[in-house]
């Protein structure tokens, strides 16, 4: 089940819609929808933005090998923006072609 697929579904039970209805609309099972319904976790896959990233999400969180915080996404996000830090340094102590 995507993200948009979730939000569909809690705004279907926050109107009122039968669990039938939403789940011809989102296209997904009533098993779904009900396990929604109850507060119960349920599976959504990765995001545009995570994936645009690079990152992928884990089933639980683990240490990350860097910093040691824990994470849910490999690469780490906080050593992925200290990577990023980095490199925008680095550009700074380059000097322009040509300005010899």
């Amino acid at each position: 089940m995507t993200p948009d697929q979730l939000t569909s579904i809690l705004d279907g039970l926050y109107r009122g819609e039968s669990q039938r209805q939403i789940a011809r609309r989102v296209h997904v099972g009533r098993d779904t929808i009900g396990a929604v319904a109850r507060g119960e976790p349920v599976t959504v896959d990765e995001d545009d933005a995570t994936r645009a990233m690079g990152t992928r999400r884990l089933r639980r969180p683990i240490r990350c090998p860097g910093c040691g915080a824990r994470v849910d996404t490999l690469p780490c996000l906080t050593c992925g923006i200290e990577a990023s830090r980095q490199v925008d340094r680095d550009l700074c102590h380059l000097q322009p072609l040509g300005s010899d």
